[in-house]
């Protein structure tokens, strides 16, 4: 997509954003102000400039708000660099991390943990937390 159909339609403050040089950067704003907006194109005017979408990361709150920004990053970026973006949320980023790196972590390799470890949701920790409390005898309480 060229520089013109990614600026198209957008304010000043939203240009602004979008092409500002500087690094890292936080949109806030009410809603339905434009962030997603702007942030997806942010993206595709930075990669569009020449910097690899692997180095990209739009980090969100909610499933369905990194959902929404993969899917508009898959209407202006190519399907490899859509892929390449890391548009997650908050959990899913550091969860990603931790198993990319987990052989690095000297907690993780003393317990015995890998890559492919799993995070109990609060369900899941109920339920072995009751399979425990079955198989300890009575009396072993504390």
């Amino acid at each position: 997509m060229n520089s013109k159909s990614i600026l198209a339609g957008l304010n000043a403050p939203q240009r602004e954003a979008v092409e500002s040089s500087r690094g890292a950067f936080l949109v806030v704003s009410g809603p339905g102000s434009g962030k997603t907006h702007v942030i997806v194109r942010r993206i595709a005017h930075l990669v569009n400039s020449g910097i690899p979408a692997w180095k990209m990361i739009a980090i969100t709150f909610t499933n369905k708000a990194a959902e929404e920004l993969r899917k508009r990053l898959g209407d202006l970026l190519s399907p490899e660099d859509t892929k390449a973006v890391w548009a997650k949320t908050f959990h899913a980023t550091c969860l990603a991390m931790l198993r990319r790196d987990a052989d690095g972590f000297e907690s993780f390799r003393k317990r015995g943990l890998r890559q492919d470890f799993t995070v109990w949701g609060e369900r899941e920790s109920w339920a072995a937390l009751r399979q425990v409390v079955k198989e300890v005898p009575d009396g072993d309480m504390i």
